[in-house]
């Protein structure tokens, strides 16, 4: 077999394939895995035919060939990039012509991971100006890698290497317009102190604000762009999108810059000043990229990383990306994320790692899991969360209205929206005065919560959970996702935040478990299944199924039996004196409860109301197993949350709270 024929879709193969046949040209389409990793093939949508290349070329017609159909001999690579499929040719030459633009000198900054996407976009910005005169050769070409600090070991290794080569080849090509930096998170916004020290809980899908994205990858690179734009007034962002990445990925680049090269960057529906955005490699598939990047596999890229190296990459994170498949999928689309990343459910990078013996990735994986079973404990989490305190505290009255109707409203957007929010606005205030006239606190200077306290961020013993757990976890597999300089700063947190008091016990690297957890939904019923998992939890009356039915969940003969109440009382002031209250009771007495807000009120003779705030707290009692005891343990759960509300009463209150009525 003399030639290699590959096309990228499975139909123009077939079509080939019939075309031969009618030609009497002999060909076979056994594709192994072996012949993939020996050529140059990408997918097994090709042939292997018995004809040299260059009269193969003149004997089929032109006008019955695909948009993209490679002819390589067996075991021959090229990096000429005239070889290159025709989208990867053009990305070059778009990016020559946009760098010789004599209308501007704006800088440019190729956002550089190191991964397939990005390696490719330098690779053609490399190519794109190599060959030009040393006088052509003026704007500033930066390559930005950023660290988060929780990559897995080969790929910071890798990209710290990718930094370092591009500086030593730019200096010794005599290119120097062209300089590699490797960015980091602000330390304050670093995993240690922004997790264990302020305790924000890590995004997952059932809370996907990936915050960490933003502040360990975006906001790093726009703080070097923002230090450059003082000096170089314009840039332009390079990176390396692509439609073929996800559906969503390509309406996400045509929404942003749709064919047009490079383009104002927009934040928050207005340009960003002084910044522009590319995606020059936004239309070249997988199978181009991977053809292309595998020409350097007898060479190295041009700063002297080997193909090798990027292939290992991604092979050792279980995803070879020129594989045989059986439906003539695409491969090559996963990402190399951080080794404590929650958003998949199981984390396939880690897994691969463990198989192939790596017992650093063994030690990621209990630590991930640790981390990931206490997220959403209730004794862990405190309450209300930190957007409620800053944003929506005493801003709704849930006897008239609701929050998610008002925010929509007033974030209306369209053709007269100030006269649509202004009139909105004016509705409100008005039912407002109009439930007020019928309307009258059992206290004076109460004013009605709201019933939607959200999870918050983490409890003080949660931190030290996770402290002490990293520490010891990271040492074992030889990674830093906590440097020595970040802890002073994790307990200097902990001390403003919770009055905590340094002790040799709470720092100390060590395993810590946590195997029974306590699980909420948002009406703060408990969730079942696998979820909560307390041993022998005597649910209250609020999960009776069946009149005098008692539900026990994960029954454990060797366990003791814990029995859960919601214990209510009720209260006069805001939500913010309240907060500040039950925040007082945690300080004081070193303890988290669980506990939301509801409101309470009765119906006067003249139809108006009298209303009071109502807090629940969630209590759960260890006791032993006979149930008609439950009233028993009621009645510690009730002295328990009295003492905890008590402990956060000031001096000069007159009051602050009233036994429950349906004591």
């Amino acid at each position: 077999m003399k030639t290699i024929l590959s096309t990228f879709q499975q139909e123009d193969k077939d079509h080939i394939k019939t075309v031969l046949s009618f030609m009497g040209i002999l060909h076979t389409s056994d594709v192994t895995p072996e012949w993939i990793k020996e050529t140059d093939i990408v997918c097994n949508s090709s042939l292997f035919i018995d004809e040299d290349k260059d009269v193969l070329e003149t004997q089929l017609d032109p006008s019955i060939l695909p948009d993209f159909l490679l002819f390589h001999n067996k075991d021959h690579n090229s990096t000429d990039p005239s070889l290159f499929p025709e989208s990867v040719r053009d990305s070059i030459e778009n990016i020559r012509n946009a760098y010789l633009d004599p209308s501007n000198n704006r800088t440019w900054i190729i956002a550089f991971s190191g991964g397939k996407d990005s390696t490719l976009l330098g690779i053609c910005v490399w190519l794109a100006v190599k060959d030009l005169p040393s006088h052509q050769r003026k704007r500033k070409i930066l390559f930005l890698t950023s660290d988060t600090g929780l990559e897995h070991k080969q790929m910071q290794e890798y990209m710290e290497d990718c930094v370092v080569k591009i500086n030593d080849a730019a200096a010794e090509a005599g290119f120097g317009m062209i300089q590699s930096y490797l960015v980091k998170p602000r330390f304050q916004d670093r995993f240690g102190p922004k997790v264990i020290g302020r305790g924000m809980p890590l995004p997952t899908p059932q809370n996907p604000n990936q915050w960490c994205t933003d502040n360990w990858k975006i906001k790093p690179v726009n703080d070097f762009i923002k230090n450059h734009l003082e000096t170089s007034g314009e840039v332009v962002i390079f990176t390396g999108g692509r439609d073929d990445e996800s559906e969503h990925r390509e309406d996400s680049l045509d929404r942003n810059g749709g064919d047009t090269f490079i383009f104002p960057k927009m934040e928050n529906g207005k340009e960003a000043k002084g910044q522009y955005m590319s995606f020059p490699i936004q239309h070249i598939r997988n199978e181009e990229l991977w053809y292309t990047l595998k020409q350097f596999k007898n060479s190295d890229f041009p700063w002297g990383i080997s193909y090798q190296q990027l292939y290992d990459l991604y092979e050792n994170t279980g995803e070879c990306p020129m594989q045989l498949t059986t439906n003539n999928s695409n491969c090559g689309n996963s990402r190399n994320g951080c080794t404590i990343c929650l958003m998949p459910k199981d984390d396939k990078m880690l897994e691969y790692f463990s198989k192939q013996k790596q017992e650093w990735a063994d030690h990621m994986i209990i630590l991930r899991t640790k981390i990931r079973t206490v997220l959403f404990d209730a004794y862990f989490r405190r309450n209300p969360s930190k957007f409620k305190i800053k944003h929506d505290l005493d801003q709704y009255n849930a006897f008239i209205e609701d929050k998610h109707e008002v925010k929509t409203e007033r974030n209306f957007k369209g053709k007269g929206a100030t006269a649509k929010r202004r009139a909105y606005n004016e509705e409100r205030r008005n039912d407002q005065a109009s439930w007020e006239r019928k309307s009258q606190p059992l206290l004076a200077g109460t004013s009605p919560v709201y019933p939607d306290n959200a999870l918050g961020s983490h409890s003080l013993e949660a931190r030290i959970f996770l402290l002490k757990n990293v520490l010891y976890y990271q040492k074992l597999a030889g990674l830093t996702l906590v440097s020595d300089e970040e802890i002073p700063y994790i307990l200097e947190c902990w001390k403003e935040e919770f009055h905590w008091e340094y002790n040799e016990e709470d720092v100390k690297p060590e395993p810590v478990e946590r195997d029974e957890v306590l699980v909420l939904k948002k009406d703060y019923r408990i969730n079942r299944g696998q979820v909560t998992t307390i041993q022998n939890l005597v649910l209250p009356e609020e999960h009776d199924y069946k009149s005098g039915k008692i539900r026990i969940l994960n029954e454990n003969r060797n366990s003791p039996y814990r029995y859960l109440y919601y214990i209510h009382r009720d209260f006069g002031g805001s939500e913010t004196s309240i907060i500040d209250h039950l925040t007082r009771s945690e300080l004081e007495t070193g303890k988290t409860i669980p506990y939301f807000f509801n409101n309470a009120w009765k119906t006067n003779e003249d139809g108006g109301i009298t209303y009071w705030n109502r807090v629940g707290f969630v209590m759960v009692i260890e006791g032993n197993p006979f149930l008609e005891a439950r009233d028993d343990y009621r009645e510690e759960a009730w002295e328990l949350v009295d003492s905890y509300i008590k402990s956060g009463e000031q001096e000069e209150e007159t009051f602050s709270w009233a036994q429950s009525m349906n004591r």
